[in-house]
């Protein structure tokens, strides 16, 4: 322990569906810093034991009862020797080169006894965690107080939050900063004392500070680093005992470094108190009294997606984040092996039996009519239909039960829309008249991945330009797909995917052999399921075949793609028509060049000749060059994939997708004048 440099400590009450996403982002940063992390859970009873089994480095102390944020601070620095502190809120993500900034700041500045960062919203804007001491008048102005709401520019607030007043990202000396993060020095804090425990929770970070100061301490606002904070994660579960204690907590603050005589405070304090728990009241009345089961201000979202594990991989983070903005949110899916991950998730699971693959009548007519009876009986707000069916039954589900709102994704058009012959002609043309009943309504938004599937509809007059949006693909996290420099060997080439032929893994395979033939020693992997719901799926036999004969390493699906793609040099997917594939996205991510075929999707992310290389679909002997051409040009290769990575950076991040598609709910609800950001490629206004 004594080798470690900083001793993070996290204080849990029922957040730890927070929690896992903020030590995500905390691990990703790390790096080569040695750091101890402790978990001090009040109380949570929130299954967080079997959670934290995945982190076997982290040390959890879960206490019988909820003991107060100072005490469990305490209880951990009386435990840990580090020479930093790091106090953090589980409801935050901290942002890349948080660690090395503020690590190297307070090396360098021995005078600094507690650094804060600039502290986020989750919507990019900036919370006011930087401020001046409080007076007894300023403390009816804080951050949240209803006077500093009504009104926002008053003279005080001004004064008080001086994060309004501080531009640029250099370190700023202030008052005081938010316990939602500090780094505190060793050192200062055995000169100035732990927290006071008799501040149960609130104010013991301005106590803090205020001592800190006393001693001769700095206290520092550094904008460059930075996290996000999603405002009480931990405190809106208990509401009344919230407001309880922070007004004690005030109380005890002023007394104890003498602003204003007890007799004074006591009465200003307990008509601030009482005039906010009887808002309070006000507001959990008219909360029982509006919609059934539902709360107020709350809206429902049911997301209608075929199978569980596509939900996992590709529409996660947007349940998260209409879940942490919200939303109640609901998840309607045949079930496989992610019930317990989403149900953690705390999404409410609805199993469906709607099957891709079925083509009986019946099937398909009980299908609809469960999803005709959960939208009666949930009676969401909103609900968001990906992929084929779902978009179709969804649709006319909605609209037999007066649904308010729809989104459409249309996540790739599907085999049908590339197969050939005069059966899928006819097909395809059933399948687009369906589609035009299904987006009819006015209330419906359609979703699009690229340009040339959202030309198509339109073209075929499906429906309007002005209810269209294109939102690229289903986003990546950069912190997981991370830039990693290649390794030295025989080159590897990686084409990962579900195993379908309109994937293009038939001409993959050629490539290898002519490759092969031409006496070049190159290892190709293949890695991903057959899907035998899809009539594309590649049998089984013959992926063991191609692996038997040493063609390609075929591997099944996987979950460790990053660590694949750190051992490879090039990621391809010669596919027949995409949506906008994530996978190329991830590569991207990992700064890998790529060759990918010149049809819808895949050109929306490859830049031949600046990114990668885009061939004709159906060519083996041009995906055969393009490779070669990559693996003997070690330069270019790397250039590529740096280019690769800036371009998912600035366009196709987790963040971007999930505000772009947040923008479109919000204006459905009436929180936005517009439906888009902007800089997003939004229609419907026009």
């Amino acid at each position: 322990m004594n080798e470690c440099i900083l001793d993070i400590i996290i204080v849990n009450y029922k957040s730890t569906n927070f929690l896992i996403k903020s030590l995500k982002s905390i691990y990703n940063d790390i790096g080569q810093h040695l750091v101890n992390i402790f978990i001090q859970d009040n109380a949570s009873h929130d299954g967080i034991e079997e959670i934290m089994k995945c982190y076997p480095g982290i040390q959890l102390t879960i206490n019988t009862k909820n003991i107060g944020f100072a005490k469990a601070i305490n209880n951990t620095i009386k435990n840990s020797r580090s020479p930093y502190i790091m106090i953090v809120n589980p409801d935050t993500i901290i942002r890349k080169g948080f660690f090395q900034t503020v690590l190297r700041y307070m090396d360098e500045h021995r005078d600094i006894g507690i650094v804060g960062p600039q502290i986020l919203n989750h919507d990019g804007s900036v919370q006011g965690s930087a401020r001046a001491f409080p007076t007894p008048i300023s403390g009816f102005f804080g951050r949240t107080s209803f006077l500093s709401r009504w009104f926002p520019n008053n003279w005080i607030t001004r004064n008080n939050i001086l994060t309004k007043k501080i531009n640029g990202t250099l370190p700023v000396e202030v008052d005081w900063i938010s316990g939602a993060c500090m780094v505190i020095r060793r050192s200062a804090l055995a000169d100035v004392g732990l927290l006071d425990e008799r501040f149960y929770m609130y104010w013991e970070d301005v106590d803090w500070c205020k001592r800190m100061w006393m001693k001769g301490w700095k206290v520092v606002y550094y904008p460059k680093i930075q996290m996000v904070h999603f405002v009480g994660g931990s405190s809106n579960k208990r509401p009344a005992k919230s407001l309880y204690e922070f007004h004690r907590s005030c109380y005890l603050y002023f007394v104890k470094h003498k602003a204003w005589p007890s007799i004074i405070l006591k009465p200003a304090l307990f008509l601030g108190l009482s005039s906010r728990l009887l808002l309070l009241s006000l507001f959990l009345f008219f909360r029982r009294e509006t919609a059934e089961c539902r709360e107020v201000g709350q809206p429902k979202i049911l997301f209608l997606i075929t199978e569980d594990w596509y939900f996992w991989s590709h529409r996660l983070p947007l349940a998260r984040a209409a879940r942490d903005s919200g939303f109640e949110v609901l998840i309607a899916t045949r079930v496989h092996g992610h019930q317990e991950c989403i149900q953690q998730e705390g999404f409410r699971l609805i199993p469906i039996r709607l099957e891709r693959k079925s083509k009986s009548l019946l099937k398909e007519l009980q299908g609809f009519i469960d999803i005709v009876k959960i939208y009666k009986k949930e009676k969401p707000d909103i609900v968001h239909h990906v992929a084929i069916k779902p978009v179709l039954y969804g649709s006319w589900a909605a609209r037999l039960t007066h649904v308010p709102f729809v989104v459409n994704a249309i996540a790739g058009l599907g085999f049908i829309f590339v197969a050939q012959g005069k059966k899928s002609s006819i097909i395809r043309r059933l399948a687009q008249l369906a589609y035009k009943t299904a987006f009819l309504p006015e209330n419906t938004i359609g979703i699009f991945q690229n340009p040339d599937d959202l030309n198509l509809f339109i073209n075929s007059k499906i429906l309007k330009k002005k209810r269209t949006v294109i939102i690229r693909g289903s986003g990546v996290d950069t912190s997981v797909y991370q830039d990693t420099p290649e390794k030295n060997g025989v080159p590897c080439v990686v084409f990962a995917s579900r195993m379908l032929w309109d994937k293009g893994v038939g001409e993959y395979i050629d490539a290898a052999k002519q490759i092969q033939e031409q006496g070049m020693n190159y290892r190709f992997l293949l890695i991903g399921d057959p899907d035998p719901e899809n009539p594309m799926s590649i049998p089984k036999s013959f992926l063991e075949k191609w692996h038997r004969e040493g063609i390609v390493e075929w591997r099944n699906h996987s979950n460790e793609i990053p660590a694949i793609f750190a051992d490879a040099n090039i990621v391809v997917l010669p596919s027949y028509r995409e949506g906008l594939p994530k996978v190329l996205l991830e590569a991207a991510s990992c700064g890998r060049a790529i060759v990918a075929t010149d049809v819808p999707g895949c050109r929306e992310i490859v830049r031949n000749n600046e990114t990668g290389f885009l061939i004709p679909p159906y060519d083996s002997k041009a995906l055969a060059e393009a490779i070669i051409n990559l693996a003997t040009n070690h330069e270019k290769r790397i250039q590529m994939g740096k280019r690769n990575r800036e371009i998912v950076v600035n366009e196709f991040s987790e963040e971007i997708v999930v505000r772009k598609t947040m923008n479109i709910y919000d204006h459905f609800l009436g929180k936005s004048t517009q439906a888009g950001h902007p800089d997003s490629e939004h229609h419907l206004l026009n």
